[in-house]
């Protein structure tokens, strides 16, 4: 077995944190997910990408993210002009934004296509590996792909791709999840398994992965903290700590149960959770926001 991020490999298979198994279209898949003793990414088995209708049956965001920002402050200071190809583009959001440059965005997405396209933007229904057979001449300056990795079957093979449509000294630039935020304090989110997510990076598994891929690191930030307090201590997130905890699961006891949880002569019960979140939360303060942002510059 051989770990997807850093390339660590055994013979025999890697820790297993847990089993995860997901009905889409009336067929259960199972996944194993194992975390490599070398970096301490995760990654699941199999390695399957989920097919593209699955983002419309999740309802992917294609909102503003924190990273977009960081992203147009620094390619306006690192890169007047050229071509630069956002991998993962969505509606085209970012892309809309960068007018002084000749862009190209990749999806799968046809009804974000669509939405991208009706901005006047250039945008192709294509993977990666298909956008290189069909057109191997053209070069660009940057590539951007944001939330895009821990999605990718290969990783190494995807940033092998990139690496080939770069110009020297070309730029990448990146977010992927934070395994570093505030959030896992309390439990993992729904989006953050397979086949959504095939890989949970480390910080030192994603710069393996970077390094083996030829690119020097210019920049790695992590979000603020991006969950309010209000969030943090809401009631459904109270009924996962409960659920984590105590070993009670309140959702399945149906909305009179959950109500009754919370009549006034309970009160000192959830008091006694909502302080022992707190207690956690103040333990982990040192953590960050949901996504983790990197630059980095193709070497050779």
């Amino acid at each position: 077995m051989e770990c997807p991020a850093c390339g660590y490999s055994l013979k025999e298979k890697f820790p297993l944190c847990n089993e995860h198994s997901v009905t889409y279209k009336r067929k259960t898949h199972i996944f194993s997910i194992y975390q490599c003793p070398e970096c301490h990414s995760e990654f699941a088995d199999p390695m399957k990408s989920a097919p593209p209708d699955w983002y419309s049956y999740m309802g992917e965001y294609y909102g503003w993210r924190w990273e977009f920002a960081e992203f147009l402050k620094d390619i306006k200071t690192l890169l007047h002009t050229g071509k630069v190809l956002e991998v993962g583009c969505g509606e085209g959001i970012v892309l809309n934004k960068l007018k002084r440059y000749d862009t190209i965005g990749l999806d799968f997405n046809n009804n974000a296509i669509e939405k991208a396209k009706a901005k006047g933007l250039k945008v192709y229904p294509m993977t990666v590996e298909e956008f290189s057979r069909q057109f191997p001449l053209i070069r660009f300056k940057a590539v951007a792909f944001f939330h895009v990795l821990e999605h990718i079957e290969s990783p190494q093979d995807f940033l092998r791709n990139i690496k080939g449509f770069l110009d020297k000294d070309g730029l990448i630039f990146l977010s992927v999840p934070n395994p570093n935020r505030i959030r896992l304090v309390l439990s993992r989110e729904d989006w953050d398994y397979p086949p959504h997510h095939l890989l949970r990076f480390s910080v030192n598994g994603l710069l393996k992965l970077l390094d083996r891929g030829g690119f020097k690191i210019l920049k790695i930030k992590e979000q603020p903290k991006d969950l309010p307090l209000l969030h943090i201590t809401s009631t459904v997130e109270l009924d996962k700590f409960i659920n984590r905890t105590m070993h009670i699961d309140v959702m399945r006891f149906g909305r009179l149960s959950r109500n009754v949880l919370r009549l006034p002569f309970f009160i000192p019960f959830n008091l006694v959770n909502f302080f022992t979140v707190m207690k956690t939360i103040i333990r982990h303060m040192g953590k960050s926001g949901t996504a983790l942002y990197l630059v980095a510059q193709k070497e050779g």
